[in-house]
């Protein structure tokens, strides 16, 4: 997977039909819609790789991302708080724009 989000769905849903008993194109798929916090699609998707798992290694991969997923299902993900007031950048936006305005009626 690269930062390319949607050329990353693409090679993997690619490799999920070539192969669809392997364990790591469905891991993978289901880790990029979790970091994209797709959680219900992350969550189906990491419980198939489950049942793909066939070593200890891929059963415990598997597990905690579906403990991260149910886990930000019920805490939910984090939103910013709107927790400042904007009076102050709001004025200071005001003021500034009046002085630019009154320099250019003053430029000849």
């Amino acid at each position: 997977m690269n930062y390319n989000a949607y050329e990353s769905m693409d090679i993997l849903e690619e490799a999920r039909t070539l192969g669809p008993s392997n364990f790591m194109a469905q891991f993978k798929f289901a880790e990029l819609h979790y970091r994209l916090r797709a959680l219900r699609v992350a969550q189906a998707e990491t419980v198939r790789a489950l049942e793909l798992a066939t070593t200890p290694w891929e059963l415990t991969q598997a597990r905690s991302q579906l403990n991260d997923i149910r886990r930000m299902t019920r805490e939910g993900t984090i939103k910013p708080t709107w927790a400042k007031s904007l009076t102050i950048p709001v004025v200071c936006f005001a003021l500034m724009l009046w002085v630019v305005t009154i320099l250019f009626k003053a430029l000849p």
